[in-house]
């Protein structure tokens, strides 16, 4: 279970990426007091209880994981709370459907076979994408995680003047998968920069699209430094 409501962080994240600034720190009235202290170093762990501004003020981009493997229904859980989020932050009327979609490679992830993959967040379920992935390809542009959440937009009806605001979508969500695996216990980095690789097996099943935004998912190595 997640250690803060997962409507709570959609007002920060979306004054922080609009703006590009720090986000205006929490209501007291909504933060609850932490029922576990982590011990230094240690990230937050399931089951622990923290506010959103620790689960804010701890984040840290983390690029070394360890050898422990997140399971998928964790995943499906951090996925459905970010997409939750993002629904009410920008509801379709009158923000409009930017028709984001989520891949997830699998290198270590339990329950899913290494590859490509589309979570059915509606079912809870996933399906095993089609499209060729070469992971240590992957890897090598952004960093050897358990699982890469990859997110992508259509571009072949946006123009010039909408691309922008499609591109403030993307990262609102990337930032919201971000904060929502912290909330599961996980660590994240994120990554602006797309991968045609990503994007040529994103358009076997959406003609148009394009990737966007990459999240690398894990448990942190205590043992690198911070």
């Amino acid at each position: 279970m997640p250690l803060i409501a997962w409507e709570e962080p959609r007002d920060t994240i979306g004054f922080a990426v609009r703006r590009r600034t720090q986000p205006p720190p929490p209501s007291r009235a909504r933060m609850r007091p932490p029922s576990v202290t982590p011990p230094a170093g240690e990230g937050f762990r399931v089951g622990d209880r923290a506010t959103l501004e620790e689960v804010l003020t701890g984040r840290r981009s983390v690029r070394d994981f360890d050898e422990r493997t997140p399971t998928a229904s964790l995943l499906l859980d951090v996925l459905a709370s970010a997409r939750r989020s993002q629904q009410q932050q920008w509801p379709v009327t009158p923000h409009g459907d930017p028709e984001l979609g989520i891949l997830v490679a699998s290198c270590r992830v339990a329950g899913l076979d290494q590859g490509l993959h589309e979570p059915e967040l509606e079912s809870g379920t996933w399906r095993r994408h089609g499209g060729p992935l070469h992971l240590p390809t992957l890897h090598n542009a952004y960093t050897a995680a358990p699982a890469l959440v990859l997110i992508f937009g259509s571009v072949s009806d946006t123009d010039d003047s909408a691309y922008g605001g499609l591109l403030v979508r993307v990262g609102s969500l990337g930032y919201a998968v971000w904060l929502a695996a912290r909330t599961h216990g996980l660590e994240a980095s994120v990554f602006g920069r797309s991968s045609s690789e990503v994007t040529r097996a994103a358009r076997q099943d959406a003609p148009g699209t394009r990737h966007l935004f990459t999240i690398a998912l894990g448990y942190a190595n205590q043992l690198s430094p911070a």
